[in-house]
């Protein structure tokens, strides 16, 4: 994985346990993301991060990851989708 892609994903994963959705959008939207980009392809030490930030209590943040990929119907092939897992130190 690229240096760069990698930092960014580590740093949007330690922006998620923050329970700030101004400082998540932030660094959701200095990476030119979307919140369902990063719900439905984000995966941060083994856990969705939608689970990851409620793990480590951002309920704020997990509510909007969750709205964002709850909100619309779409038929998928699950052999296709790929997640990017970040491993890092907490």
């Amino acid at each position: 994985m690229d240096k760069y892609v990698e930092q960014s994903l580590i740093q949007i994963c330690k922006v998620s346990t923050k329970n700030s959705i101004v400082k998540y959008n932030k660094v959701i939207k200095s990476y030119y993301l979307n919140n369902k980009t990063v719900a439905s392809k984000v995966m941060c030490n083994g856990d969705d991060i939608s689970d990851f930030a409620r793990k480590h209590g951002s309920y704020k943040v997990a509510a909007k990851l969750e709205r964002s990929i709850n909100g619309a119907v779409k038929i998928t092939d699950i052999a296709a989708v790929s997640k990017i897992n970040v491993k890092f130190d907490e």
